[in-house]
């Protein structure tokens, strides 16, 4: 049963259904600058936790802090409350459902306009001892639009020191275990995430940021079931773009915005490398 708490104690949609951490922290540093950004940094936390289990269920929460701060513009926070319940079909099938709540915002002004949900569904399959695999859908009102992503969960171990797991298309990680208290890997992710702006100040403008990067990780279990991780990641395209306040009628595949998309007030991209250093605990 408590494999079945790990599996549902991460943030919906956006992490790992196979990470065993029920702590983590993060810090990620991208030096490489533009005219209008500069450099960035982001910080990210979140603690999971269960709430239920009996023979065939188990409700989970999680609580998490995101910031991001910008060379030229106010900072951004996103604090949010997040619930998953699995239930359990029988020994090889499973069916998840999820929630996430919060306020993704500069915090200058808090009102019911910073306010952001995600709700959605997974179905997962035990093939083997060596291949597990799932889909699923998620619905997240963002400001920018009504967003769907589609979910294709894989979990593949190739041998007992060479595994592939991931939801895509968020996140993939092709990991090696180097020793039993040592990983490396290159992880695969994809994120896009808005937040409202001050209605006093920016007149409720929203900014969106879409990210698609590649990293190079290290992971170290230094102390018990505590680990750190230190990546660089190369980002492929890091996108900013500023919006004034729209009516979110629109739809979104992922990233990709079905009909007509508004015209942002400006936007700038980010290359190159970004600096990552994490530190976890996780159950075993």
């Amino acid at each position: 049963m408590r494999k079945l708490i790990l599996l549902l104690i991460v943030l919906p949609v956006t992490a790992f259904s196979q990470d065993k951490e029920v702590f983590h922290a993060s810090w990620k540093f991208v030096p490489a600058k533009t005219d209008t950004i500069g450099k960035t940094h982001y910080v990210d936390v979140y603690l999971a936790f269960p709430l239920y289990k009996d023979s065939v269920n188990v409700l989970a929460g999680a609580v998490a802090y995101k910031s991001t701060y910008l060379e030229t513009f106010s900072p951004l926070y996103a604090v949010s409350v997040n619930l998953a319940w699995l239930h359990k079909l029988n020994d090889k099938h499973n069916i998840i459902l999820f929630i996430q709540g919060g306020i993704f915002s500069d915090m200058k002004d808090i009102s019911e306009e910073d306010l952001r949900r995600t709700f959605g569904v997974r179905y997962t399959s035990k093939h083997s001892d060596k291949f597990r695999s799932g889909f699923g859908l998620a619905y997240s009102k963002q400001f920018f639009s009504k967003q769907i992503t589609p979910i294709i969960e894989l979990n593949y171990r190739f041998s007992d020191k060479l595994q592939f797991y991931g939801l895509i298309p968020v996140r993939q990680r092709l990991e090696y275990t180097i020793s039993r208290k040592s990983k490396t890997g290159i992880d695969v992710n994809a994120d896009v995430i808005s937040y409202r702006l001050s209605a006093s100040s920016e007149a409720s403008r929203y900014m969106r940021i879409a990210q698609w990067a590649g990293a190079i990780y290290y992971r170290y279990n230094f102390y018990a079931n505590w680990n750190i991780n230190v990546g660089i990641n190369m980002a492929v395209q890091q996108r900013f773009e500023l919006y004034d306040k729209v009516s979110s009628s629109n739809w979104t595949l992922f990233s990709k915005t079905l009909g007509g998309k508004p015209t942002p007030v400006y936007r700038a991209d980010q290359h190159g490398l970004q600096l990552q250093l994490s530190i976890g605990y996780a159950l075993p």
